[in-house]
């Protein structure tokens, strides 16, 4: 009788080497584990692997860049000159200058904050000694930028370089060492703080601390984890449909069968799930949601100003983000069921 189960090795070994040779070069403990697993999941289906699994349509995980577009603001030389005695006029410098003018966005929030906070007392300066036209271009520049905040927020965070790397795979070496999960957490929750205290009219900001925790988010290891996540997707999808064809073909226990040897190699199988696949890929979907849960903070704060193909990516996020949560209960249904036909 184990002649059948050892005929049946061989498509599922294909389909398990399949499976390592497309997540790259070099399989990790998680590619191993999910080929082990239908390697196990064969050997007790006649139907393994007799069918290819239908195509699936793979949700992109990069939100690409949407920055807002910001009317350009900003003194002339001439107004620079005749700001004496206004700290103000070292930020403006610096502006003006190449790399200001260069200046990436996380760098831009951080000018346009320092300029928030000492416009007012540069305004109170020039009218003092009689400039009120100046003074007035100056409250109507700080009018401007106060107005376009969020935007400026917008474009240094959800749509710069640390968040939307969250949800992509690193395409080559690190520019920051891996951050642990909490830490990217705590580093998420750290900017939406800032972001409130900014928007409420606090401008007051730590150039290197905002800086440091941008670093943390784009060291996050989310996109690998969201990788490995849609290859043991992609494996339980082979899975489930082994599964169904079984459940609609003759039970899987019947006379022609061992019903010994088959229980035991679906009891090895389902052990295989759990303790390698189920485990793994629910710690990794708790660190996913607990990023998407401190990063929809920060966004519906933002909401206001986010561009429409955002929006619609955000939606688009959560909805995937929910069918893998849900992959894992599926899969442990339908052998639960197959189960029972052999019981």
């Amino acid at each position: 009788m184990r002649h059948g189960f050892l005929r049946r090795l061989q498509p599922g070994l294909l389909f398990a080497t399949m499976l390592l040779a497309m997540s790259g070069c070099q399989p990790d403990a998680q590619d191993t584990a999910r080929a082990v697993y239908l390697r196990k999941l064969s050997l007790a289906l006649p139907t393994a692997g007799h069918t290819m699994p239908h195509a699936r349509r793979q949700f992109l995980f990069s939100n690409g860049v949407y920055p807002v577009t910001i009317p350009i603001d900003g003194f002339t030389t001439v107004d620079l000159l005749t700001l004496q005695g206004c700290a103000l006029k070292q930020t403006l410098i610096r502006e003006s200058s190449l790399l200001g003018q260069h200046a990436t966005a996380a760098q831009r929030i951080l000018l346009v904050l320092e300029f928030l906070h000492l416009a007012p007392a540069c305004s109170s300066i020039l009218r003092q000694h009689g400039n009120h036209l100046l003074a007035s271009r100056l409250e109507r520049l700080w009018h401007h930028r106060r107005r376009h905040l969020p935007a400026y927020l917008f474009n240094a965070t959800l749509a710069g370089d640390a968040y939307p790397a969250l949800w992509t795979r690193f395409p080559g070496p690190r520019l920051y060492p891996p951050t642990k999960a909490a830490v990217t957490i705590a580093a998420l929750h750290g900017i939406t703080a800032l972001a409130s205290r900014w928007l409420s009219g606090d401008y007051r900001a730590n150039n290197r601390h905002f800086e440091l925790l941008l670093g943390e988010v784009a060291a996050d290891t989310a996109g690998e984890r969201l990788l490995k996540l849609r290859r043991q997707e992609r494996s339980l999808a082979i899975a489930n449909q082994w599964l169904r064809q079984q459940l609609q073909t003759d039970p899987l226990c019947n006379a022609r069968r061992n019903r010994r040897e088959t229980r035991r190699l679906l009891t090895s199988a389902r052990r295989a799930f759990r303790s390698k696949i189920e485990t793994r890929f629910n710690e990794s979907l708790t660190h996913l949601g607990e990023l998407e849960l401190a990063v929809s903070t920060l966004e519906k704060r933002l909401y206001g100003v986010s561009p429409l193909p955002y929006r619609r990516w955000t939606i688009a996020r959560k909805q995937h983000l929910d069918t893998l949560r849900q992959a894992p209960a599926l899969h442990q249904m339908l052998l639960d069921r197959v189960k029972q036909s052999c019981a």
